[in-house]
């Protein structure tokens, strides 16, 4: 974030909460952690999510809890628990309750048969059964006991919950735990991954959205023609996006990028083959 960027960002604070402001400056010059809506604010992090928060309060509440926080939404009628404060940070920056960074029409989503890899909270799944999904295969190796919880806090029904991750092969992974992107790098946290292709021969669906932190370069080994029975395919790649790009392609698929943040997320869509009638 650049000096003029940093400075929009101080007005927006001034004008949301002049107190909030005052606070945080104070923090950033003197190095001392306050509390805020009583939350303790000792870094970026925090100070980034009861930024989201104060921003959005018309359509977002915190309640503290005694084993964690719950966010709640007030446009969907749900709230979503979390274990740590900053956790709660990339479901709000990326919009994922309405699934923004991914673009989807309501219309792509009804009645449609979804593969979720990498469910993070709940969030996603939760959107997707909410926007009129038939039912959702979710894929969470880390969070998968919170996924549960907040799947059962706001009585969803048509989700499915697999405690692992997937990978080119099944086995185990050792991965480091992040908040916001567990499972991008090496680090003594063991998952279970299973294998992209086992699944893909064994299930259809219509839908898939990854955002896994790395194991979609699994995909790599995938057949053309197995990758290609799922018709669009939304994808956050995390690091050099031309092989799967090219692989898209070769299976079949045109590519967009939708959405540009930490990493690129790329939609991709089965060619639709024209066929002229015969004279």
């Amino acid at each position: 974030m650049n000096r003029i960027e940093k400075f929009k960002v101080a007005l927006r604070v001034l004008r949301i909460s002049p107190e909030f402001f005052f606070l945080e400056a104070r923090r950033r010059i003197m190095g001392k952690s306050y509390q805020f809506n009583g939350i303790e604010i000792s870094d970026s992090s925090n100070f980034g999510v009861m930024y989201e928060l104060k921003k959005r309060a018309k359509r977002f509440q915190l309640i503290v809890g005694k084993n964690g926080y719950y966010l709640v939404d007030k446009k969907w009628n749900i709230k979503l628990f979390s274990p740590s404060f900053v956790l709660l940070g990339p479901i709000l920056y990326e919009d994922l309750l309405d699934l923004k960074a991914y673009k989807l029409s309501e219309s792509e989503i009804r009645n449609k048969r979804v593969l979720d890899v990498g469910a993070y909270l709940g969030e996603t799944p939760i959107a997707f059964s909410l926007m009129g999904a038939k039912w959702v295969v979710t894929y969470e190796p880390v969070f998968f006991n919170i996924v549960r919880k907040n799947l059962f806090i706001n009585r969803i029904k048509n989700v499915e919950v697999f405690p692992c991750g997937l990978w080119e092969k099944d086995g185990y992974r050792w991965v480091k735990e992040e908040a916001g992107n567990t499972g991008q790098h090496a680090g003594e946290l063991r998952i279970k991954v299973k294998s992209w292709l086992s699944l893909l021969k064994k299930r259809s669906f219509d839908l898939a959205k990854v955002d896994c932190e790395g194991c979609e370069r699994g995909l790599l080994k995938v057949p053309n023609k197995i990758l290609s029975r799922i018709p669009l395919w939304l994808i956050a790649i995390h690091g050099d996006e031309l092989a799967l790009i090219k692989k898209f392609k070769n299976a079949g698929f045109i590519n967009k990028m939708i959405y540009s943040g930490l990493e690129k997320t790329f939609r991709f869509e089965k060619r639709k083959i024209s066929r002229k009638n015969d004279r």
